[in-house]
């Protein structure tokens, strides 16, 4: 019962996911996607795609607050968990005509030429379901500052997971005051 929008956004983000931190067995080993696809006996890539999919597999998936829309130009994000990081600036021409202050998205942040861009999974939520989203983030131990590999997969794994129920379950009653 998905649209057809939100069957292609889904489609999307989890090939994004599958490229960026995905791990399939080979000869009984788990390896890397972007590893194979960057490996000796991977595609032929050109030097622009090489460099996307090396940067893809650095990256972190992580939540940001929408601080900032230049409609048909550009968005300017704040990291969600660690506050304390500068604002970024991101050339985002189509993306920018939907997104309004006060959003919250998940996505990786790419540097392109001097410049920052979308990674093309946006992990769009609802002010409720992004302060939520950050609650369970904070109770599985993961803090502010610099995150270790584990905690790197596991707030992307959350933003995932969490983004894919807003879709799959019914919206959980607000707390009354």
């Amino acid at each position: 019962s998905l649209s057809d929008d939100t069957m292609q956004q889904i489609h999307i983000n989890l090939t994004e996911r599958l490229l960026a931190e995905g791990e399939i067995q080979v000869k009984g080993e788990w390896t890397r996607v972007c590893e194979l696809l960057l490996g000796a006996r991977g595609p032929l890539l050109e030097v622009n795609q090489r460099a996307w999919l090396e940067q893809l597999g650095r990256q972190p998936l992580r939540l940001y607050d929408v601080t900032e829309v230049v409609e048909g130009s550009g968005i300017t994000l704040c990291d969600a968990l660690d506050t304390e990081l500068p604002p970024v600036v991101v050339v985002e021409r189509t993306g920018s005509l939907s997104m309004r202050v006060g959003m919250q998205i998940g996505t990786r942040i790419m540097a392109v030429g001097g410049e920052h861009q979308l990674s093309g999974a946006m992990y769009a939520f609802s002010g409720w379901a992004g302060r939520a989203l950050l609650e369970r983030v904070r109770s599985l131990g993961i803090a502010a500052g610099k995150l270790d590999e584990d905690d790197k997969m596991m707030f992307g794994l959350t933003i995932v997971e969490d983004w894919l129920a807003q879709f799959l379950r019914p919206a959980p009653l607000p707390q009354i005051i």
